[in-house]
């Protein structure tokens, strides 16, 4: 009886258990199966070690004799049922049948037999391998290729990142920070040109203009422009900030620019002697204009320049001027041709009211009124004395009467004049509805704030907004890094001044030595790929080794058959000798 180890079961095919037949036998089949199976357990799937396989194979032997016991029980079957039933009977074929499956079964278990010994042996040439000197010199090459490679990788991540994300971002940072620095200081240098100030009075402007920009959509370098026009406008340093905020909230809300909002609004106020605290009021009368009558912010204030010193020197007031001024637009009047028109016709209104006696009586029974009552409402509100004029001039012409004689014996023959005239009382009520406009627009002084407010809820405002807080965070950090950069431009300066005079080597030496720190982070980089090519090469050598031994034990086995073929026997002894040396 013959006994394996690490399984319970033994055979004797010659026993008597043999002849219990078919049925027994398959079910030995089974218990070595099950043994089998349990003995295997205790090894791991990937588990490749020498005892792993000599189980296997142990198990696989003492299968394949009780398959070949099987195969030997189903043909003697096959054999009876032939001599009972005969060949190609019923019964012949089921023994047949099963006695093909069990003759397969046995040619596939002795193919799975001899593989797995086939291996079992190169697991043992390979480990005889590893255990030689050449063997444990290749170990060592793979071990010391793999640690030179997680090294070469480690280097090469830790130079990207370095460069990446914290030299990059540092510098990029710090580079917004200064610009945002120096791009400030450069729009406020235009400040500092035209606003007369203490170094403490520039402080607080400084201090307004990055304030406001933190709440509005423009940059503070543009608000700073506009305080450098204003200062250049003649506006009071007191009274910089306000004006500013009233030209940009115009050229955010209206169709006007903030170079012509500031312009015009200036000049309009020095024309007409305006207080410069009254900019914002002036602004909300001219967006109540625009949103209510059929012209623009931009014709009216146009208009109103060609207007403002005729009007002023009869005693119109800023609403009045701006009144006409929407009236005039709104009935398709050119502010150049209409304003000269205008100023005519107010002249030649103001000089019979001056003179009196008959130019007077004229203009007033024109107007439908007294002369005593033209003469007292132009002296008090002129601006009603001509929507008088313009109503009176309107119900004569209902009244069929010739508008254009009336207005030549007023002295006002001109073609720009009377049509200009002709127009405002084809429509009369348009005047006095503007004066109202006008007049409540000023005293109330909410439409340009108001309109200005749906301005900046809009999403394009809010961005604007974020980018104009990040911008005023990036100054202070330039301001603080500010004098750095100024030693560093210094030394910089004092080192090129000193270069320039140093001899060609040392310039050579100095270019070189920028250079090497400029490439830290490359060479790095470049530093790592290296060692991790070292590595790979370590571990190719480690194999290539472990490839030489096998090579060269298969040669050493050759060279000593084929020494014995020919009976070379010195050839044979030496080259054993030398490969054993191996």
């Amino acid at each position: 009886m013959e006994k394996i180890e690490g399984l319970s079961i033994g055979l004797d095919l010659d026993s008597t258990a043999l002849n219990r037949g078919l049925t027994g036998v398959k079910d030995k089949l089974k218990t070595v199966n099950s043994e089998m199976k349990a003995n295997m357990s205790a090894f791991d799937r990937g588990d490749r070690s020498i005892g792993k396989y000599e189980t296997r194979l142990k198990g696989l032997n003492k299968k394949l004799e009780v398959q070949k016991a099987v195969t030997e029980k189903t043909k003697k079957s096959y054999e009876k049922m032939v001599r009972e039933h005969g060949e190609g009977s019923k019964e012949a074929d089921k023994a047949a049948k099963s006695y093909n499956n069990e003759v397969a079964s046995l040619n596939n278990l002795e193919r799975y037999v001899g593989r797995t010994r086939e291996e079992l042996e190169k697991l043992k040439e390979q480990q005889k391998i590893a255990e030689s000197s050449w063997g444990k010199l290749g170990k060592k090459l793979d071990e010391t290729g793999t640690l030179l490679t997680k090294v070469g990788n480690s280097m090469k991540s830790t130079g990207k990142s370095l460069s990446m994300y914290v030299t990059a971002p540092l510098a990029g940072l710090d580079g917004m920070a200064v610009k945002a620095s120096i791009d400030f200081e450069s729009a406020f240098a235009g400040v500092r040109k035209t606003v007369d100030a203490t170094e403490g009075e520039y402080k607080v402007l400084e201090k307004q203009i990055i304030s406001m920009s933190k709440t509005l959509p423009v940059s503070a370098n543009d608000i700073a422009a506009v305080a450098e026009s204003a200062g250049q406008l003649g506006i009071k340093k007191s009274k910089i900030m306000d004006f500013t905020k009233t030209v940009i909230d115009l050229g955010e809300s209206t169709n006007m620019t903030r170079e012509q909002a500031a312009t015009e609004f200036a000049r309009f106020a020095n024309i007409v002697a305006m207080p410069q605290k009254n900019f914002d009021r002036l602004g909300s009368s001219v967006v109540a204009l625009g949103n209510n009558m059929a012209t623009t912010e931009s014709e009216i204030v146009d208009m109103s320049m060609r207007l403002a010193a005729q009007g002023s020197q009869v005693g119109m007031t800023e609403s009045d001027i701006m009144a006409l001024s929407a009236s005039m637009s709104s009935l398709g009047i050119e502010s150049e041709a209409g304003g000269t028109a205008m100023t005519t016709v107010l002249k030649k209104i103001d000089m019979a009211v001056g003179k009196g006696g008959k130019p007077l009586e004229e203009f007033a029974e024109a107007s439908g009124v007294s002369a005593e009552d033209f003469k007292k409402a132009w002296e008090s509100d002129p601006v009603k004395a001509l929507e008088m004029f313009i109503q009176g001039l309107s119900e004569s012409g209902k009244e069929g009467e010739n508008l254009t004689s009336i207005l030549g014996d007023l002295g006002i023959k001109g073609i720009r004049e009377s049509d200009t005239i002709l127009r405002l009382a084809g429509n009369a009520g348009l005047l006095g509805e503007a004066v109202g406009l006008s007049s409540e627009g000023m005293e109330e002084n909410t439409a340009l704030s108001n309109e200005a407010e749906q301005r900046y809820a809009t999403m394009a405002s809010k961005v604007g907004t974020v980018k104009n807080n990040i911008f005023a965070l990036a100054k202070d950090i330039g301001d603080i890094l500010s004098p750095y950069v100024i030693k560093a431009a210094d030394l910089f300066n004092s080192l090129i001044d000193r270069m320039s005079g140093m001899s060609k080597h040392t310039k050579i030496a100095m270019v070189v030595i920028a250079a090497l720190a400029a490439a830290i982070g490359p060479l790095l980089v470049a530093g790592g790929f290296f060692i991790g090519f070292l590595g790979s090469t370590a571990t190719g050598l480690g194999k290539l080794k472990s490839w030489w031994v096998i090579k060269m034990a298969k040669v050493r086995v050759y060279c000593f058959n084929r020494s014995r073929w020919v009976n070379h026997w010195y050839f044979s002894v030496n080259s054993c000798r030398y490969f054993h040396c191996l």
